[in-house]
């Protein structure tokens, strides 16, 4: 189960560490983020209600990307030793995962469906696009109550890389659901949602490649991570 190893990535783009990595592919892509941007303006309303109270106009700020990388993902074995990458949440306000090809076999993005309970006790907060949210009232020592965003519970058993070994075939259940991710669509989540990448399978002869980018990284460790129940699993 320890395959926490480096995936095989082209860095494009980061904000902070490095600028333009790759003036090339950037050159290519950069006409098209506005598209990107604009999809997460357009789902302002909806976004802010299925996250937290603690995600309001303050700390949502403009989308504003930071980083762009490209991913690939092999059979394992082919060329790779990680074809999968294992359940966690973003550090980061928004990202969208750009899909660019669609003719490998199994495998792909996935995202862990809340438990009935959570969804039962959230449904007026729970929305097609976004996992619904709790928050739990802490105490201080003075005796006055805080209130501490917490995400979605993610079983135990979901936090390793044998349990992705399941998903090869790319079946949505009680459990995961799997976005239809054709060449040149795009899946937007948000630092709410547990997502990981299933393994391809063993068959197939393409790898899986994938555009990422990433929003506001520096406004979420501002204005969500210090909210946050538990520390960012990514």
């Amino acid at each position: 189960d320890n395959l926490d190893q480096q995936a095989q990535e082209i860095y494009i783009y980061h904000k902070k560490q490095h600028g333009i990595v790759e003036p090339t592919l950037y050159e290519l892509i950069q006409p098209h983020l506005y598209k990107l941007t604009n999809a997460i303006k357009d789902r302002r309303k909806l976004l802010l209600e299925g996250s937290s109270k603690f995600v309001n106009d303050t700390s949502f700020v403009d989308p504003s990307i930071e980083w762009i990388f490209l991913r690939k993902y092999y059979p394992l074995g082919k060329y790779s030793k990680r074809n999968s990458l294992k359940v966690h949440t973003d550090s980061n306000m928004h990202s969208f995962t750009l899909a660019l090809n669609d003719n490998y076999e199994g495998g792909g993005l996935f995202v862990v469906r809340p438990k009935e309970e959570e969804e039962n006790h959230h449904n007026s907060t729970t929305t097609e696009e976004d996992t619904p949210t709790t928050t739990t009232t802490n105490q201080q020592q003075d005796g006055s109550s805080y209130d501490y965003y917490q995400r979605p519970k993610v079983p135990v058993e979901y936090s390793g890389y044998k349990w992705l070994q399941s998903l090869t075939q790319r079946q949505n259940s009680s459990k995961v659901f799997f976005p239809e991710l054709k060449q040149g669509s795009a899946a937007l989540i948000n630092f709410t949602v547990p997502h990981g990448v299933a393994p391809l399978a063993e068959e197939s002869r393409m790898p899986r490649y994938a555009l990422i980018v990433f929003y506001n990284m520096e406004s979420y460790y501002q204005n969500v991570f210090p909210l946050l129940d538990q520390p960012p699993q990514s």
